[in-house]
């Protein structure tokens, strides 16, 4: 029996509705969200701000609606367990799995990758860090220059291991891609994904010493997407300067 046209139509938006799609500006400001929750929520529990932490807590629940509203209800799930995890002041090393799986669906859904094309050109990025950070967060990454004494909050300390331990090159590729909200970090439009790796990368050489011997082989996906601290407990802390520095060679 031919199934009546209008049917057919009606079974296809169906079909559409329940598998949007997306662009990577779409998911933009949810993936920002996400990455600044993270880190947040770790800086009041290891701060000892009960505050602080039902403040994620209510972040994480609107991060949840904006995922829903953009028809993606297992991101919002996942949020929701964040907000309620945080609710209770759980320690943030439960939620790590729990936002890896967010930016994995997100990364899925808005058509974008966790990882560079290519391994990052870490000369570019010390070039573009001199260019267009330095005058916030100083040549060094100490942000101790007269423009970010002025800012409020003020900018991070990249030299700072409560951090820098927490970041990965992907988390700050978000913060140059779609800046950070609540604070003076601008989105920085104009540069291209290679730029923006680049910088991202270069970022965590900042505090490390030079390079000495043979780091252990590491895919570029794992030192995208993994933070310093996590870096170090698999790899040892001697190993950290060489790893980024070496990738690609």
């Amino acid at each position: 029996m031919q199934r009546p046209l209008l049917g057919v139509l009606g079974l296809a938006a169906t079909v559409a509705l329940a598998a949007p799609r997306h662009g990577p500006e779409d998911l933009g400001p949810l993936f920002a969200l996400g990455q600044q929750l993270e880190q947040d929520y770790v800086e009041a529990e290891e701060g000892h701000d009960p505050e602080g932490q039902d403040t994620q807590a209510a972040l994480a629940r609107t991060a949840a609606a904006q995922a829903r509203a953009l028809r993606l209800p297992e991101v919002g799930a996942l949020f929701d367990t964040l907000a309620a995890g945080m609710a209770k002041h759980q320690r943030p090393t439960g939620f790590f799995p729990t936002f890896r799986k967010i930016d994995a669906l997100l990364g899925k859904h808005g058509g974008l990758p966790l990882t560079p094309a290519k391994a990052p050109d870490l000369a570019l990025g010390a070039q573009r860090f001199a260019t267009l950070c330095s005058s916030c967060h100083g040549k060094t990454g100490l942000g101790d220059t007269a423009l970010a004494q002025s800012q409020d909050p003020p900018p991070e300390n990249l030299q700072a291991a409560d951090v820098v331990n927490h970041l990965s090159p992907w988390r700050i590729y978000v913060s140059i891609r779609w800046g950070v909200v609540g604070t003076a970090m601008p989105a920085f439009e104009t540069l291209d994904d290679e730029e923006r790796w680049a910088i991202a990368f270069y970022v965590l050489t900042l505090r490390q010493g030079e390079c000495a011997g043979k780091p252990p082989p590491v895919s570029l996906a794992v030192l995208a997407t993994t933070n310093d601290q996590d870096l170090s407990a698999k790899y040892t802390e001697a190993a950290l300067p060489c790893l980024r520095r070496s990738v690609g060679r």
